[in-house]
């Protein structure tokens, strides 16, 4: 029995000796870890010499400095939907390159304050990276990632897109528009100019009409004004109605699509001028 004693004595203290060298050197590493922002890792070893089984001084500064930790650490939730909006937890997550979580399960997890780079990837879609900076201190910080569909998925998708409109046909609005423009400001400058007229006509009726002393550069004036009323007047009904038509008959984005580039009504527009004595308008088009 008193051998058995003399045997074991030297070897619990080799033990203790080897227990108190490892709390020593967790300490020293989480210290270290710590003033380099590795909060993660001085974390991990101050939970090593905050044991009991440390030296009462060790463990008792080490359980302060864990709480002081804890408290500094960041913490973020990480939610990724797929390209359907859906949340997904069979995603791989790495943090500036090293393995950070295998899966998703909505929980917060703990990570260094300051600039990281996250990748994602979940099977065959293309992997996602986001550059986050992580505060110190900042608790449950909610990061939402996007996947990509992958290029099987969005093919269907591109697939069964409808053929866009030829750039010339969706000019015919446009033309349309115009040609009314013009037209009300035709109709405008002839309306004015019939007024005017008249009332000219009317001052000389009533002034040097009766004795017959009326100049004759008046009349011809109120009989320019009078031809420039008329076809101003003319033209402007023709490119308002030519306007109206166009916006009437233009064709919709199917039946381009089932036409095709060849079946598509390209533009028109009206050349128009009034002149003295008469004046000419003519419609173009094209297909």
């Amino acid at each position: 029995m008193g051998i058995a004693l003399a045997v074991g004595g030297p070897a619990r203290a080799d033990g203790r000796a080897e227990d108190k060298r490892a709390c020593i050197d967790a300490s020293e590493r989480a210290q270290a870890s710590r003033a380099h922002g590795k909060l993660r890792g001085a974390r991990d070893d101050l939970l090593v010499c905050a044991r009991d089984t440390c030296p009462p001084l060790i463990a008792h500064d080490c359980g302060q400095w864990l709480q002081e930790v804890g408290a500094s650490m960041p913490t973020m939730v990480i939610s990724v939907v797929d390209a359907q909006g859906h949340d997904v937890g069979d995603v791989g997550v790495w943090v500036d390159g090293e393995p950070f979580l295998d899966r998703l399960e909505g929980a917060a997890v703990a990570i260094d304050p300051g600039r990281h780079v996250l990748r994602f990837r979940r099977g065959s879609a293309p992997p996602v990276e986001e550059t986050v900076i992580v505060r110190e201190g900042e608790k449950n910080r909610l990061l939402t990632v996007h996947l990509q569909a992958t290029a099987a998925a969005a093919k269907p998708v591109a697939e069964t897109q409808e053929t866009p409109l030829p750039a010339r046909s969706l000019a015919m609005p446009i033309v349309a528009y115009s040609l009314i423009g013009v037209g009300a400001a035709a109709v405008g400058v002839g309306t004015y100019l019939e007024i005017t007229q008249v009332n000219d006509l009317n001052t000389l009726k009533n002034t040097c009409a009766p004795t017959m002393t009326c100049a004759q550069s008046s009349v011809d004036t109120i009989a320019h004004d009078r031809i420039f009323a008329g076809v101003s007047l003319g033209v402007g009904v023709a490119a308002a109605g030519v306007g109206a038509i166009l916006l009437l008959v233009r064709p919709s984005q199917s039946s381009v699509t089932a036409a095709g580039p060849l079946g598509v009504f390209r533009g028109a527009w009206l050349d128009a001028a009034p002149t003295r004595g008469g004046g000419a308008a003519v419609v173009h088009g094209s297909f």
